[in-house]
């Protein structure tokens, strides 16, 4: 089994700065990951605030699911005022091309085997 974790880099200094354009923000990025959850076969263990747990029966989903949902942020419909604000602005490379516009989604993946309990509130695996 793989696990990918994900979480909004900066987002406490983002929700400071522009709480309302956060809430819209934080409904593109949710769409855009579960979007890429459904497409790469993954399961949507636990999700709050701009935290994601997936799980992925294949390894090679999860990376897929890592390296394309980052392609997938950098294309989403982000609102012009999160595209002004230092930690969510386009960033471009030497030549000139973007390596990061809107917000900054950190991916962390870590295969074995999982201890499944289950949650008393959701009754979900946890």
């Amino acid at each position: 089994v793989a696990f990918v974790a994900t979480e909004v880099q900066a987002s406490a200094l983002l929700w400071e700065a522009a709480e309302e354009v956060m809430q819209t923000a934080l409904l593109e990025h949710n769409n855009v990951l579960r979007r890429a959850i459904e497409k790469h076969r993954g399961y949507e263990v636990k999700t709050e605030g701009d935290f994601f747990l997936v799980a992925f029966s294949e390894t090679s989903d999860a990376v897929r699911f890592c390296v394309e949902t980052q392609t997938d942020l950098m294309l989403a419909q982000w609102p012009e005022a999160l595209l002004r604000l230092p930690e969510a602005c386009t960033v471009l490379d030497d030549s000139g091309e973007p390596v990061w516009r809107g917000l900054r989604v950190r991916m962390g993946l870590h295969v074995g085997e999982p201890i499944c309990e289950p949650d008393a509130r959701t009754r979900r695996m946890d």
